[in-house]
């Protein structure tokens, strides 16, 4: 029985493509120690936008509240919603 699995290399060429297209940077400046919000100036709507490319990307649904909890963790309680 044979699964698709997605490599690690496609998983960061389409995460450096959300990033890229949502926060409108150089792909030259994404890399495994960026940090989206200190480096790359992204905002809590940016994570869902990025979360909405990937879920599109690869054909799944991802856990909203799960990224809705670590933004919330990062900006303050509500700034989720």
């Amino acid at each position: 029985m044979g699964q698709n699995l997605i490599t690690e290399e496609k998983v960061m060429e389409e995460l450096k493509k959300a990033i890229v297209e949502t926060l409108r940077v150089d792909e030259a400046l994404i890399k495994p120690e960026t940090s989206l919000i200190n480096d790359l100036g992204a905002e809590s709507l940016d994570f869902l936008d990025i979360n909405y490319r990937l879920e599109q990307a690869f054909g799944m649904k991802m856990a909203r509240h799960f990224v809705l909890e670590h933004i919330e963790e990062i900006y303050g309680e509500g700034s989720g919603s």
